[in-house]
């Protein structure tokens, strides 16, 4: 589910002492003090009891420290000042959504896309939580609405091929960037507090039962790096650790694991692309490759990047009756047969094929595919 941050609430903007006050609060946001921030919005709230925007901010913050209860308390003091301020009406559609309240969320996502057509996440989120609920029409008139009101209708039409069973080479980079922007923040407590999410880890044992790295000798291109999960896990072999992913937020994050050399907001085809070639021993795609379809450019492209001897290491899902085919959560799964033949004609060799759950209740696949040529090989095979 997404989460809305605006700038500015721009409900009812005041004059004077207070604005200046708010204004400065706005500053720290900014700044990403939220301590700062919350001890001036207290300020306004004392001097204003009634101010909007300081209660959507405020808002904020207490659900970013997991205080989900007075999260809810601003939010719903923030629509009830201001009825037409849609980003409240989705916030608190999230907090009443974590908290086990669907049907509450339901109608404030509802109340969100009412006051503002335009509005991509409450779209995705009211869809996704329908989805959840087994209400496949009401989600499949979402996305219509979707498609013909949103400021992003690609997302809907990619969400809607999904629902009616077609086929589409890849998800679109606005999809994958809205889908998340909304969490990054809260991305790894609830991928792996609620999803039991651990591919990195096995991606990283993966890895080292294959080659044994030195300390800081490789170079790795961590694909759709997210928070940072896998470049936590192969740190310490990383001489240099490139991140490249479409999502701004889920980079801040990234940025601030500090194992990163390098992080590039882009999408992954096109960055791949324009790399020079042979510059990296590993890459990796954990839980990545669900937002493609047609691995074919992507398995090209990564034989280009890696050295002789390099590791292409990911994570898929599986399907049982197509090369791949787009699941009704929007993600593409792949079978195992489509894989190996993409490996094979590409020049890869298979080193690792295993079953991992994925995220539950989701068990798929987990690959390491290897470059030819590189002295390790050779001594792995004993032909040195």
């Amino acid at each position: 589910m997404g989460w809305i941050r605006p700038a500015r609430f721009s409900h009812r903007i005041r004059l004077g002492p207070v604005q200046e006050l708010y204004d400065k609060a706005l500053e720290r946001v900014r700044a990403q003090d939220p301590a700062g921030a919350a001890e001036l919005l207290e300020q306004v709230l004392a001097a204003d009891p009634d101010h909007a925007g300081a209660h959507f901010q405020l808002g904020n913050l207490r659900r970013d420290q997991g205080d989900d209860s007075a999260a809810e308390r601003h939010f719903t003091r923030a629509v009830a000042l201001a009825p037409q301020h849609a980003q409240s009406h989705n916030n608190l559609g999230v907090v009443q959504e974590v908290t086990g309240r669907s049907e509450e969320a339901v109608a404030s996502y509802r109340c969100a896309v009412r006051a503002k057509p335009s509005l991509t996440q409450a779209y995705l989120n009211l869809g996704r939580l329908l989805m959840q609920l087994g209400r496949r029409e009401e989600a499949a008139q979402c996305y219509r609405d979707g498609v013909t009101s949103s400021d992003k209708p690609s997302i809907f039409v990619h969400l809607l091929a999904a629902l009616e069973g077609r086929a589409t080479a890849a998800a679109p980079a606005e999809y994958v960037r809205a889908t998340f922007d909304g969490f990054a923040r809260h991305f790894d407590e609830r991928l792996i507090g609620t999803f039991d999410y651990h591919v990195p880890e096995a991606i990283g044992r993966s890895i080292r039962d294959i080659r044994r790295f030195a300390p800081k000798s490789a170079a790795v291109l961590d694909l759709g790096c997210g928070t940072g999960l896998s470049g936590a896990v192969l740190a310490d072999v990383a001489q240099r650790m490139v991140g490249v992913d479409v999502s701004g937020g889920m980079l801040q994050e990234a940025r601030a694991r500090g194992c990163y050399h390098e992080l590039a907001e882009a999408e992954i085809l096109g960055w791949m692309q324009a790399a020079q070639p042979e510059q990296f021993d590993v890459i990796v795609a954990a839980d990545v490759l669900v937002y493609f379809g047609d691995l074919g450019p992507i398995f090209a492209q990564a034989m280009r990047l890696l050295k002789p001897g390099g590791l292409f290491a990911f994570s898929i899902e599986v399907s049982r009756d197509a090369d791949f085919r787009l699941q009704d959560s929007g993600r593409y799964a792949q079978s195992a047969a489509y894989i190996e033949r993409l490996a094979k004609d590409h020049g890869f060799a298979v080193a690792v094929r295993a079953d991992q759950p994925i995220r539950k209740p989701i068990v798929g696949l987990l690959y390491v595919l290897s470059r030819p040529g590189g002295s390790w090989i050779k001594r792995l095979l004993g032909k040195s």
